[in-house]
């Protein structure tokens, strides 16, 4: 199932953001925003990228270094999977890990905290709920 989230900044930079894909068809297109320095924010086709891959091609003007919002450097707080001894010392730091509030698969974002396409600021954030599901 597919969802449609709100991504916004306090500089007026807003966009809906298309998370996953319908049940006919996720196998060969399921999206997931991504961040490129020409183009900004843009959907990525990660039913085609290989699992773990963070960095790709954009989809629009194809320059190199396309990265997933999730991980530095476009967000403050790396949520990739991590092997169980990495995820045992997490468990034992004070500071708690952000929720996650978009996923699909492994991908994760959080809430808060990514870097907006407008104002190049790191305080872009994604709507808590989906404003939109589809199947």
């Amino acid at each position: 199932m597919g969802s449609v989230y709100q991504a916004y900044c306090g500089c007026g930079f807003q966009a809906d953001v298309s998370i996953g894909g319908s049940r006919r068809g996720f196998l060969e297109h399921s999206s997931f925003p991504f961040f490129c320095n020409d183009c900004g924010l843009v959907s990525v086709n990660v039913a085609k990228l290989p699992r773990g891959q963070t960095v790709t091609e954009c989809p629009n003007c194809r320059a190199a270094g396309c990265t997933q919002y999730g991980i530095p450097p476009v967000s403050l707080h790396d949520l990739r999977p991590l092997p169980w001894w990495r995820r045992w010392l997490q468990a034992r730091k004070t500071d708690p890990v952000p929720p996650h509030v978009l996923q699909w698969g492994e991908r994760e974002a959080s809430e808060a905290d990514h870097r907006c396409p407008s104002c190049r600021e790191m305080t872009l954030r994604f709507s808590r709920f989906p404003t939109l599901m589809f199947d």
